[in-house]
């Protein structure tokens, strides 16, 4: 797995973190798309082939990482059986964007996300969205410096809205605005897109 395909928040990268919810969305769009241009060259059999590798990924993919608890998609399962699941809103909305999540699930799992940032009071989104909405746990943070969203305190509170810890970015906010759109929700994307446009606009992300 290289570097593209982990998750991109300052997560451990150790043995107990081998399947990741990141690393099978663009690997399921590319089967797809191989499976697509066989057919252009008239290679029937490796277009079957890879639809149907696409089909078990997509069957198996919410039972991988769906969280009962919370109701959206986890971060990774760890070699343990353990969801890592830190509320993260690009994890949930690739997830829409590339088709592993159906449009009803991915709806109930929208409900619930944009109930969570209204909970935490995120409401501006002219600096973009939180990576994750609750405090990474330290266990599961790879740079142990406090300016970076280590967190001394094991609820990882201390370090929750400090860089990747739940900090506002434009990085990857794509995935929650494209996802809304593709559910047909358009003013809740556009309740996130316009003010980052204006953001754009007067250089805020410069």
């Amino acid at each position: 797995m290289n570097d593209f395909l982990l998750v991109r928040l300052q997560l451990r990268q150790g043995k107990n973190q081998l399947i990741q919810t990141r690393s099978h969305k663009p690997t399921y769009q590319a089967l797809e798309e191989m499976a697509a241009m066989a057919l252009l060259v008239k290679q029937d059999g490796d277009a079957e082939r890879y639809r149907q590798r696409a089909a078990r990924l997509k069957d198996a993919y919410l039972p991988a990482f769906f969280d009962s608890k919370t109701g959206i998609l986890a971060g990774w399962r760890s070699e343990d059986g353990m969801l890592h699941d830190y509320w993260f809103p690009w994890v949930n909305g690739a997830a829409v964007v590339y088709g592993l999540v159906p449009a009803k699930e991915g709806n109930a799992i929208f409900d619930r996300l944009l109930k969570k940032m209204q909970e935490a009071g995120y409401t501006n989104f002219e600096h973009g969205i939180p990576g994750n909405l609750i405090p990474i746990r330290p266990e599961d943070y790879v740079d142990h410096r406090h300016r970076f969203g280590y967190s001394l305190k094991r609820d990882g509170s201390d370090g929750f809205q400090i860089y990747e810890n739940g900090s506002a970015t434009a990085a990857f906010a794509y995935y929650t605005i494209a996802a809304l759109y593709k559910l047909g929700r358009v003013q809740d994307g556009d309740r996130i897109l316009f003010p980052m446009l204006q953001s754009y606009n007067t250089g805020a992300y410069e």
